[in-house]
Order: structure tokens, then sequence, then C-alpha cells
């Protein structure tokens, strides 16, 4: 009888292990797909004014890199200073009114 209460701690700690490495891959994964797609269309998004690439007779290279890690860090901007607030300001209210 102890082995299969053995092989069942492994199956569960095997199943506890899959799951968290499941919860640590999907952000990401989430975060490097949006990246990628945030890099392929950032050509588009650039005006032909601003991106150097279209009035130089070469192509510098990482120029879409570096806009969408200026998108990013504005949207993590954005959420950390008006976004933010108002989420945890609306966690908060809902919180103090419950008795703990």
């Amino acid at each position: 009888m102890s082995k299969g209460i053995k092989k069942r701690t492994i199956l569960i700690k095997f199943r506890n292990y899959f799951i968290a490495g499941i919860v640590v891959l999907i952000p990401i994964g989430i975060t490097v797909y949006l990246t990628f797609f945030l890099i392929s269309i950032t050509s588009q998004i650039l005006p032909k004014e601003i991106n150097p690439n279209h009035y130089l007779p070469y192509n510098i290279p990482g120029v879409e890199i570096i806009t969408s890690v200026i998108l990013i860090t504005l949207i993590g901007w954005l959420s950390l200073s008006f976004l933010g607030r108002k989420l945890l300001n609306l966690i908060n209210k809902i919180l103090n009114k419950y008795p703990f």
C-alpha cells in the first residue's frame, strides 16, 4: 500500500510543478509575443516624417525595437500612474466595505 501512496504523491508533485511552470511561462510568452508584434507593426505606426528609414538612403537597424521599447515603457507608465491608481483605489474601496 505504501507504493500506491508514493506514486500518487509523485504524480501530484509532477502535476504541481507542471502547473507552476505554466503559470510562470504564460506571462513571459505573452510578453514576447506582444513585443514581436509591436516590432512588426512599428514601421506602420511611425509617420514617414519621423521614421529615419524612409528618408535616409540606408536603413538604420533597431529603430523598430527602440520604438517598441518606448511604447511598452509608455504603457507601463500609464498603468502605474493613472490607471494603476484608479484600480488600486477601487480595490481598496471594495475591501473596506467588508469587515475582516
